[in-house]
């Protein structure tokens, strides 16, 4: 955080693989299409 109080968005971005990643638990239909974890918090992350 550099320091500051608040968070930005570019330190969400940059945490939310790392502190997510094994929270997220896929189910068969993703993991026969190849989804993964990481696939679903980059597209969270990509939601405006």
């Amino acid at each position: 955080l550099d320091g500051r109080v608040t968070p930005l968005a570019a330190d969400v971005d940059a945490l939310a693989i790392p502190v997510l990643r094994h929270r997220i638990v896929t189910n068969f239909n993703a993991e026969a299409e190849g989804v993964t974890p990481v696939n679903v918090i980059e597209r969270l992350l990509a939601m405006d």
